[in-house]
């Protein structure tokens, strides 16, 4: 396969890789820091969707974290941070959650899949 596909796959993995753990260390934490905001990450260019998505602030078990948890495509660097309360409602609690799907077959947890 030609460099960029390989470089592509890798990311991928180490992202979702990632974002699996770190689900893992969200439900362990949610106590003391219950909410979690959805950050734009580092790109130059972003999805329109993912552009509408930034700031959203709703509680750690918000079924929208179910189908948005980063990352949202190939290529996505988009990021969730957990905080606490009194951060979520100083960033601004989201009524509720915000409309947009993530990219084709992106609409998982990761991290709250079975593993076998």
């Amino acid at each position: 396969p030609p460099p960029h596909r390989l470089r592509i796959v890798y990311d991928t993995n180490m992202r979702v890789a990632r974002a699996a753990g770190q689900w893992e260390r969200i439900q362990r934490t949610k106590t003391a820091l219950p909410f979690l905001t959805y950050e734009l990450g580092p790109s130059a260019k972003h999805r329109e969707v993912h552009v509408t998505w930034e700031g959203t602030t709703l509680p750690a078990d918000d079924p929208w974290w179910s189908t948005h948890m980063t990352p949202n495509g190939y290529g996505c660097k988009c990021r969730v941070r957990q905080v606490s309360r009194t951060e979520a409602e100083e960033l601004g609690i989201s009524a509720r959650a915000p409309d947009g799907d993530p990219d084709p077959g992106w609409d998982h947890n990761p991290g709250a899949e079975p593993r076998g």
